[in-house]
């Protein structure tokens, strides 16, 4: 059976775009709430960037909802292939 390359690398992708949405929850959380409260750079860099599609770097939960799909997919592909 042939691997589907193409989706493993996306699944790969929202991995890591989990790791990275832990990171910014850690050290710089008003990206991830987009409050001005916790804001750390000057000039309130967080806050545009939170609110402009570069946010999906970032979106860890859009990254597992992703992540979810896509290993289900895979799976059931796999399955409905070899009827294993």
């Amino acid at each position: 059976m042939q691997k589907l390359k193409y989706l493993d690398g996306l699944r790969g992708l929202a991995a890591l775009i989990v790791v990275i949405s832990h990171f910014v929850v850690a050290f710089y959380p008003s990206l991830y709430n987009g409050s001005i409260d916790s804001v750390h750079t000057q000039k309130s860099l967080e806050l545009w960037i939170s609110k402009s599609p570069f946010n999906l770097f970032y979106n860890g939960n859009f990254a597992v909802c992703v992540f979810f799909v896509l290993s289900g997919y895979v799976l059931s592909y796999k399955f409905f292939i070899t009827k294993r």
